[in-house]
């Protein structure tokens, strides 16, 4: 009854292997490779037009308060003077020349608008390049390669139960920058559950990659993230017995073995 069991566990770890369609597994100067950063430099110019047009349209809001408020105390006056006509002709005045000032802004935004949406354009055309491929990654903790625990059933060190580790274990000293294995976003960053203090990231590829029990986390959800970051610490935060990187990866959702997307 063991021995079936070893044996469909090889073959099904034979067959997650083989149904991975994978870029660079040879070398890191692949077309995946180049894809993925070249994703990762138009997310940044993206993300620097849109904070630009973010810019204006606080620019655009606090014209329109000083343009609201510039009118108020107009109206208020009124009451306290004779020449009527003179403060209104003022009171346009301000008027239009802060309007002229808005349509200025909302214009400047046009362009700007528009390389964005060439940005986006660049940006899935490369997705369309990839075509499903997904690129190798590169080893959270360089220079600690043993594994204290690997993906598949285990009994579980702590309740001592038959569970499936969804990652591999990586022992390494306290301390230990925790890098990011390839291009993307961070889309949680904080405590969960067993992990502790956990890093995920959403890579350009269909990848998820997470990172578990470190001992601090220094990206923010949201961050953009280059291959080979510091991300965080190692540590022995949430279920754990000791300083060590929980690293797991999924594919478009699927639960994968790190092992065979990344470079130790």
């Amino acid at each position: 009854m063991i021995k079936s069991f070893k044996i469909l566990m090889a073959v099904g770890l034979i067959t997650t292997m083989s149904t991975l369609n994978i870029y660079g597994a040879e070398t890191e100067n692949s077309s995946g490779e180049q894809i993925v950063k070249d994703i990762y430099n138009l997310k940044i110019e993206q993300r620097n037009i849109n904070e630009k047009i973010s810019d204006i349209d606080k620019s655009i809001e606090e014209k329109k308060l000083i343009q609201k408020e510039s009118s108020d105390v107009e109206v208020v006056q009124l009451n306290f003077v004779d020449d009527e006509k003179s403060l209104k002709d003022n009171e346009d005045l301000l008027k239009n020349s802060v309007e002229s000032e808005i349509k200025a802004l909302e214009a400047s935004k046009l362009p700007l608008n528009d390389q964005v949406k060439n940005l986006e354009n660049q940006e899935n055309n490369l997705k369309n390049e990839m075509n499903g491929k997904v690129n190798y990654g590169s080893w959270p903790v360089p220079g600690f390669t043993e594994l204290s625990s690997p993906f598949g059933y285990r009994i579980h060190p702590i309740t001592k139960e038959r569970k499936l580790h969804k990652g591999v274990d990586i022992p390494a000293d306290y301390g230990t920058e925790v890098l990011a294995t390839d291009y993307g976003v961070v889309s949680f960053s904080g405590i969960q559950n067993g992990y502790g203090n956990v890093v995920a990231i959403k890579h350009f590829d269909g990848k998820t990659s997470i990172y578990g029990h470190n001992s601090q986390n220094i990206v923010n959800e949201g961050d953009l993230v280059y291959k080979g970051q510091p991300i965080a610490k190692v540590g022995s935060t949430g279920r754990s017995t000791g300083n060590h990187v929980h690293f797991e990866v999924t594919i478009n959702g699927e639960l994968k073995n790190p092992l065979d997307i990344t470079s130790r």
